[in-house]
């Protein structure tokens, strides 16, 4: 099994879905820009922080 198969089995497990509110799947390459990325994530759910250039304030937003 590989780790993509592995890693998409977890996070359609509805034992693990019942533990969180919110849930991503989000693809990554090796060249991905972290502030660009955590923006992403955060305009998906439509969180007003995802304007920040601030990567801490960004992580925090994502907690």
């Amino acid at each position: 099994m590989g780790k993509t198969t592995l890693a998409k089995l977890v996070f359609n497990d509805h034992r693990i879905m019942e533990q969180f509110e919110f849930q991503a799947w989000v693809c990554v390459s090796q060249s991905s820009d972290l502030v660009n990325l955590t923006q992403a994530i955060l305009r998906s759910f439509q969180f007003s922080a995802a304007d920040s250039e601030d990567l801490e304030i960004l992580q925090r937003q994502l907690q």
